[in-house]
């Protein structure tokens, strides 16, 4: 089977990595992309996450200049997540503008709980934006009502919610996509260890809204893809699991 990972952090020095367990041949993208060709992982997505220092437009502005170089070098493997932050609007905007100009259609994943602390409804004028231009938004979850709320609020901009997480987070994700049709979920994160979770996703709402992701570097996506085969989905639902919704989604 092959898969294409959503949820990506690619990075090519280690100072831009989030991996808690970093070792000496994980420098550099070129290695990164061997390890995940050899699950059968054709393609990626993501943004770029750093643990560097600054103030938060300082490091918005890194990590798109290394995604921004790592689409140039790998654009046939890798597809760029755009990094935003509310708390700088103008310059989140044109950071919009300008993804958009070169081909980028994906914003995030965006992690507010990393990047001073706001909500998804702060994004107004953002989503605006990327609901104006066709985009998708690659969300960290953050409270339900925040998620639900911006889910109204932007109806044609779809949001792709990453994590099921335990019983109680799989129930209200459930719920939500049941509620909004623009409510996506990938899997990656706390979720796909628990034995019959992604089947018991896919019963309940179709499979035409779930997404694999990892969450690489820091979870080992080996985990993902086999998680995902254990299940002994219908093919049907495996292929659209894997890479085929992705494929639509980001119109690959």
């Amino acid at each position: 089977m092959q898969f294409l990972d959503f949820h990506t952090h690619p990075y090519i020095e280690m100072t831009e990595s989030i991996k808690r367990y970093p070792r000496p041949e994980d420098v550099g993208y070129d290695f990164q992309r061997t390890e995940l060709e050899g699950l059968g992982i054709f393609a990626t997505a993501g943004s770029v996450l750093t643990k560097a220092g600054g103030n938060e437009l300082e490091k918005m502005h890194r990590e798109n200049a290394v995604m921004y170089r790592l689409y140039e070098e790998h654009g046939d493997f890798y597809i760029p997540g755009l990094r935003i932050n509310p708390q700088y609007m103008k310059e989140s905007c044109e950071a919009v503008e300008e993804a958009y100009a070169r081909g980028v259609r994906l914003i995030g994943e965006l992690t507010p709980y990393a990047s001073g602390g706001w909500k998804y409804c702060d994004c107004g004028e953002i989503f605006e934006l990327a609901q104006e231009k066709g985009m998708i938004v690659s969300c960290h979850p953050t409270d339900g009502a925040d998620m639900d709320r911006v889910c109204e609020l932007f109806p044609r901009l779809s949001f792709v919610f990453a994590h099921p997480g335990e019983a109680d987070s799989v129930l209200a994700h459930i719920e939500r996509m049941k509620k909004y049709e623009n409510a996506y979920l990938d899997i990656s994160g706390t979720g796909i260890f628990r034995n019959g979770m992604l089947r018991f996703i896919t019963d309940r709402v179709g499979a035409d809204r779930v997404l694999f992701g990892s969450d690489f570097p820091v979870c080992n996506p080996g985990v993902y893809t086999g998680g995902v085969l254990f299940e002994n989905l219908p093919v049907a639902v495996l292929e659209k699991v894997a890479y085929k919704n992705a494929e639509r989604l980001l119109g690959r």
